[in-house]
């Protein structure tokens, strides 16, 4: 087991990695079904940022499916909110580690929405955040109180390729 994961009991998902379960991304099956299921056994409340149920149900909505994405995400995770002190806290983490002055709209924009995923996370006391996107969240490691754990993908050989990009 990596880190503290063996203590952890209040775990927050990224939108990423909340997104690649939704959509049953063949390539993070295996590594988040054995990740999961080892939460279970320690009795693991499982988590997602009022942030993540927005990002995702704007693209639910747009392709149809926000009735099935809204009863995977209220019957896998209790949903916090992002409230002033999650706000707050997010402010502090993105000005210890501003976004590059040159960056385009849409990095600066997932920046945003990063930030404020970890603010709530920091505020709600989490244990670990749990992702899929290392390179956007292990910067601010040294930045909060929770681990950053990094699910990482294990393509399988000969399966169709599915993929969220979220």
């Amino acid at each position: 087991m990596s880190g503290g994961e063996h203590s952890w009991k209040r775990v927050l998902f990224d939108t990423n990695m909340v997104s690649r379960w939704m959509d049953g991304d063949s390539d993070f099956q295996a590594p988040l079904k054995a990740l999961v299921r080892r939460l279970a056994k320690r009795k693991a409340t499982f988590y997602v940022s009022a942030v993540t149920v927005q990002e995702l149900m704007v693209f639910a909505r747009a392709s149809g499916a926000h009735q099935k994405a809204h009863a995977f995400l209220t019957s896998t995770f209790t949903t916090i909110e992002f409230d002033e002190r999650a706000a707050l806290e997010a402010a502090r983490i993105g000005a210890a580690l501003p976004v590059a002055r040159g960056a385009k709209q849409n990095a600066r924009d997932l920046w945003h929405r990063d930030i404020a995923i970890l603010g709530t996370a920091a505020v709600h006391e989490m244990d670990a955040v749990i992702t899929a996107n290392g390179a956007d969240f292990v910067p601010f490691k040294d930045l909060v109180t929770c681990e950053i754990h990094v699910v990482t993908a294990v393509p399988l050989r000969g399966a169709k390729r599915t993929s969220a990009k979220h």
